[in-house]
């Protein structure tokens, strides 16, 4: 009927950012499932461990993590906002309730070390917000706020960047150890 079916956006585009066109714009064409799973293609190159749509109970409340990462003792926690450009109060209230499903996580995290493949050592989760927006990289409340175009560069330097990050340091409980 003249029509084509998309079985694999995230692949298409990868595909087309590397043909040049931009990214911003590619995403922004995409639905929020797609610029999610094109945040944890990137995680994946970069040997991490990947879970979308995190879900947990902690303080009476149910959470939901947009994307987890966890490589060789550190969780990043990623909230994806597929949204080009807003204002500073948008991403304030975005990185408080980042910070704020990151601390809920870190003190609940090992009932789901078994499920995120997490060893029983001392971990250090980190909330982040990645946008599809352009621009440099910036920190709100100590909640990193990187553009998906960096994303990359970001996961691969963020220790260097690590005394003004907010991190939740936990240790296992020594039932665990």
């Amino acid at each position: 009927e003249g029509l084509v079916k998309l079985t694999d956006p995230v692949k298409l585009a990868f595909q087309l950012v590397n043909e040049g066109f931009s990214l911003e714009e590619v995403l922004l064409k995409l639905g929020w499932r797609d610029v999610e799973g094109f945040t944890g293609r990137i995680l994946e190159l970069n040997n991490y461990i990947v879970f979308r749509n995190f879900r947990f109970k902690n303080f009476g409340r149910r959470y939901e993590i947009d994307i987890i990462g966890y490589r060789e003792g550190i969780l990043l926690c990623i909230d994806c906002k597929r949204i080009r450009r807003v204002g500073n109060y948008v991403y304030r209230e975005a990185a408080i309730r980042q910070a704020e499903r990151a601390h809920a996580l870190s003190t609940v995290i090992w009932r789901y070390a078994g499920l995120l493949e997490i060893p029983t050592s001392e971990i250090i989760i980190i909330p982040i917000i990645v946008t599809v927006s352009s621009g440099p990289p910036r920190q709100i409340d100590g909640v990193p706020i990187v553009p998906i175009a960096l994303l990359n560069s970001f996961i691969r330097e963020y220790r260097e960047h690590a005394d003004s990050m907010k991190v939740y340091k936990v240790k296992p409980p020594k039932q665990l150890t």
